[in-house]
């Protein structure tokens, strides 16, 4: 069961998605366009696959899961409307709203910073940067190579579907002094449609795209996630040869 209250995305993207909690906080109702079902759909089987693999093999990837695409049929009298949802796990699950600092990191620097109005709100690369005085996410060591392999490998799978404008979603809990990612809103494709528009504004606007093709989105995408996060010191110890090899 979903709870029937109801909180917009606050991340500053161009869209408020509605989003719909259930009652233990676990899942989330993410409200998208028909057109967005449809590019999911094709690259579904793929997807899970590609999860079951990752999961079976204990290979790393910090995809945040999406269970599942639903048509909602809402019947009123003689009319009818339809809505399309996607179910995923709630990365805010147990996150204490008091204390932690979330942002959406796409690793672009252009109209990436919005006044922060509450402090629960999901803010973008540049407030990150102003905020920590442009200074990286210290993780330990393995840590930050099991990241690294995760990015690099869904990186390039969402790479070969074409897909574009994902994120890395940060939540800071600087009391625990704990971080926990995952990468969502991955269901964009780079279509005729947004190569057309991208051209038009970078030829009027004499100005760098907002919309890249995928590979250079993934380039920009793992170059950017590399300087905000960095490594201590590795422990002799640990298994980084063992880590190192799980890629795909």
């Amino acid at each position: 069961m979903f709870t029937s209250d109801i909180w917009k995305d606050n991340s500053g993207g161009k869209s408020a998605s509605t989003f719909f909690k259930s009652f233990d906080n676990k899942y989330v109702l993410k409200a998208v366009e028909q057109k967005e079902i449809k590019m999911f759909n094709e690259m579904s089987s793929s997807y899970f696959e590609y999860l079951t693999k990752s999961f079976t093999q204990q290979i790393p990837t910090a995809i945040a899961k999406t269970l599942g695409i639903f048509r909602v049929t809402i019947k009123r009298g003689k009319s009818t409307e339809h809505s399309f949802v996607l179910l995923m796990e709630n990365l805010l699950l147990n996150v204490d709203d008091d204390v932690s600092i979330k942002y959406d990191l796409k690793g672009s620097k252009r109209n990436r910073y919005i006044p922060r109005s509450k402090k629960q709100q999901v803010t973008l690369d540049n407030n990150f940067l102003f905020d920590r005085g442009s200074r990286p996410i210290p993780m330990q060591y393995s840590m930050k190579r099991l990241l690294k392999i995760a990015i690099a490998n869904d990186s390039l799978y969402l790479t070969k579907h074409s897909i574009i404008d994902y994120s890395m979603f940060v939540i800071i809990n600087p009391v625990t002094k704990t971080v926990r990612v995952g990468i969502i809103d991955y269901i964009q494709q780079y279509t005729l449609e947004k190569e057309l528009e991208s051209y038009l504004k970078q030829t009027i606007s004499n100005e760098d795209p907002t919309i890249i093709p995928p590979e250079s989105y993934k380039q920009r995408f793992r170059t950017a996630m590399d300087k905000y996060f960095i490594a201590l010191v590795p422990d002799v110890n640990e298994p980084i040869k063992r880590l190192m090899s799980q890629r795909f």
